[in-house]
């Protein structure tokens, strides 16, 4: 990273801009060229893990079956910044996360069954029932994290 200055290191910070972030974009190599997909999804700290789901079949799947090593991303922007007339001061603040990981479909029911319950979590505190036959349709996969970094815009 070129501004050190301006990367967030702090593991903790890096999970609370996981915990709030709406949908994260998913990215896979397909035989050498990038595929990215905004993906709603769940966290689970404890085992440094993401669950997203999509379905059985895809375009995903295929590409994973062949390749597992994924890339995701999540950011909060947080103002734009006015430049008045000159383009060049125009800026953005935010902060931004980009993470990899091995990605693996579960294929047991019950951990499919937590990964629903997990993704379910994220978005409501409610607990919401989970039918079996959705379990049985759905892919769900696990996302083991080997690596977080983030970067925030310099304060103005």
């Amino acid at each position: 990273m070129r501004h050190k200055e301006r990367q967030i290191t702090d593991k903790q910070e890096l999970w609370q801009m996981l915990q709030k972030a709406s949908h994260l974009r998913l990215a896979l190599c397909d035989q050498g060229k990038p595929y990215i997909v905004a993906m709603n999804y769940g966290l689970d700290q404890e085992s440094d893990s993401l669950y997203l789901h999509c379905a059985l079949k895809g375009r995903k799947m295929d590409i994973l079956a062949q390749n597992n090593h994924v890339c995701f991303q999540v950011e909060e922007v947080a103002e734009l910044i006015d430049g008045g007339k000159r383009a060049c001061k125009w800026s953005m603040r935010y902060k931004s996360l980009v993470g990899f990981g091995l990605a693996r479909v579960l294929t047991d029911p019950d951990e499919k069954q937590k990964g629903l319950s997990v993704i379910m979590a994220h978005y409501t505190e409610d607990s919401v029932e989970i039918d079996r036959k959705v379990v049985e349709s759905t892919a769900v996969l696990k996302v083991q994290i080997t690596e977080m970094t983030g970067k925030m815009s310099k304060q103005r």
